[in-house]
């Protein structure tokens, strides 16, 4: 258990999510590690945190993402999985789509907290984006009474060993894969994002744009 005299430190890391009117349901952490930490490690990482000007004084973050490339070198695996409705999807499936793929979990307080933006985007998203949700070591019975109480409707894929999550090596959650129309990963976003915002919007529309100009190279021309 949490040292009880440490209240102060867990309030500066929860005084977001309080704030928001959300409550984490482990311990302090256990929404950006899927394992629990024992408080001289929490101590430690809060400081550096405050050292590195990551948290200011009231807790809060800088940065509530981090956007980076997806590698160059590493290969996208490839999607085959079938969700909570019984419907399959796979990479042949999707192509032509920008796909969100999203690693989450119920006790993830900032999954949580991106949900309804997901759930938005959903709703949404024309044909040319489909958002897939892959909850990670969870039963059925959790992820649907958690869906039914949130009123989620999106199509959400089951993890139940993190086979799903090692292979497009995710260790933080939530984690959100973008996968390009043809069928390519091309960003990785750890942490909480608002999908409905204007710069998550602008990802996919630049992701849509990519592949409509891919084929302005006509091979025609080179005949003049």
């Amino acid at each position: 258990m949490p040292n009880p005299g440490a209240a102060w430190l867990q309030a500066a890391l929860f005084n977001r999510l309080l704030a928001l009117g959300a409550g984490a349901r482990r311990w302090p952490f256990f929404f950006f590690f899927p394992f629990p930490i024992s408080f001289p490690f929490q101590l430690k990482l809060l400081l550096a945190l405050f050292g590195a000007g990551l948290i200011g004084a009231s807790g809060s973050a800088h940065a509530q993402f981090d956007k980076s490339p997806w590698p160059r070198t590493q290969a996208t695996p490839a999607l085959n999985v079938v969700d909570l409705q019984g419907q399959r999807w796979s990479s042949a499936e999707l192509s032509g789509q920008v796909v969100v793929l999203n690693f989450w979990a119920t006790w993830c307080a900032p999954c949580v907290e991106e949900m309804p933006s997901l759930q938005a985007l959903h709703n949404s998203a024309e044909r040319t984006s489909k958002v897939l949700a892959v909850n990670v070591k969870e039963t059925a019975s959790t992820v649907r009474r958690f869906m039914a109480a949130q009123r989620i409707d999106l199509p959400v894929v089951l993890d139940p060993q993190g086979d799903l999550a090692r292979q497009w090596g995710v260790r933080v959650y939530p984690t959100t894969v973008l996968i390009g129309p043809d069928g390519r990963a091309r960003w990785r976003v750890v942490g909480e994002v608002d999908w409905q915002g204007a710069e998550a919007r602008e990802w996919l529309s630049e992701l849509q744009r990519t592949e409509k100009e891919a084929p302005v190279k006509s091979p025609n021309r080179s005949a003049k």
